[in-house]
């Protein structure tokens, strides 16, 4: 067995030296890529995050568009399916098949199924996509989306910054989630202005009234 050449096996080991280097370049590239869009995406939600009011028992919903209509999902990784209230499936005009069975959203009793929506076209931030929601009695929630629209479409829900990020498809998106909190505020401040209104609107009717008799 003849012994190699001191040159060809300093070559080797250059070579082999070189390409470890240039493969934990690669990597380091990789995970600087990585950390670099992390940092951006989360600069972006700091940013967004400023102008909200998020308290730690919040639960966070989707603005959800439907048939034109605006509803509001809860975002749920407890429910293993999606589901509208009987008054907002009715509300959204969305198409719905009998349906026989039982099914227990989160926080809640199990509920006779009132109906299934097969396919609802629906637009959440830049997605859009079909969703199969099974129609209940619910109070708490106008809709829930669960695990299956998770699994389905990539979804990862970010409560810190209170964000989804919807990573099916070409075009990932980002979602901005608003708190339970908030939505009672809009809502109470919406109910305000029409009592408002109404006010106004009689306050006129009775002056007019009065100066008619007069």
């Amino acid at each position: 067995m003849r012994n190699c050449p001191k040159k060809t096996l300093s070559a080797m080991k250059k070579k082999a030296a070189k390409d470890s280097d240039s493969e934990s370049t690669s990597e380091k590239e990789a995970q600087l890529g990585s950390i670099q869009l992390l940092g951006s995406v989360t600069k972006k939600n700091e940013k967004m995050q400023e102008p909200r009011s998020i308290q730690k028992k919040d639960v966070l919903y989707a603005e959800v568009k439907g048939n034109g209509r605006t509803s509001h999902a809860l975002v749920e990784t407890g429910a293993t399916h999606n589901f509208v209230s009987t008054e907002e499936a009715k509300r959204l005009g969305l198409k719905m098949k009998e349906d026989k069975g039982w099914s227990k959203p989160v926080n809640a009793e199990a509920k006779p199924i009132q109906g299934l929506v097969r396919s609802a076209d629906m637009a959440i931030g830049t997605w859009t996509g079909h969703v199969e929601l099974s129609v209940i009695e619910m109070d708490d929630h106008p809709m829930i989306l669960g695990m299956d629209f998770m699994r389905k479409n990539n979804v990862m829900p970010v409560p810190h910054t209170a964000t989804m990020l919807v990573l099916a498809g070409d075009r990932p998106c980002e979602v901005p989630l608003v708190a339970r909190s908030q939505l009672l505020k809009d809502k109470q401040k919406a109910l305000t202005a029409i009592q408002q209104g109404e006010q106004h609107v009689q306050g006129r009717g009775e002056v007019a009234g009065n100066s008619s008799s007069s």
